[in-house]
């Protein structure tokens, strides 16, 4: 399971963040609607499957964008420690999710002139 997952999720990751953002709430983070973002996201997570494990990890990228590098670490501990993960999937998936929050940055300045919210 763990490794359809890290299929799943590296394909998701790949896509999320493009010209043609697909996912809502990564959409609402690049406009700097952060509690948005996250209203969406426990949403997404309600259905189950391998969908609410991706909006799990949208989940900790929006937070640690938004600068809330403290929820963002609970929420990680939280899930890593429910996830049976390996040290270097629990790696990889953190260096996914850092890239998330890279490419979240990146498309806010192509379109505010600045990654950051003001």
């Amino acid at each position: 399971m763990v490794n359809v997952f890290k299929v799943f999720f590296l394909i998701a990751i790949a896509g999320l963040i493009s010209a043609c953002a697909i996912s809502k709430s990564i959409k609402l983070a690049v406009d700097c609607q952060t509690d948005e973002a996250l209203q969406v996201i426990d949403e997404t997570a309600k259905g189950g499957g391998i969908i609410a494990e991706i909006a799990k990890l949208e989940r900790e990228a929006v937070l640690r964008d938004a600068g809330r590098i403290d929820e963002a670490e609970a929420y990680r501990a939280q899930r890593e420690s429910k996830s049976g993960m390996t040290e270097k999937e629990k790696a990889e998936t953190q260096e996914s999710i850092l890239k998330t929050v890279e490419d979240i940055r990146k498309d806010r300045e192509k379109r505010t002139g600045s990654p950051e919210c003001r």
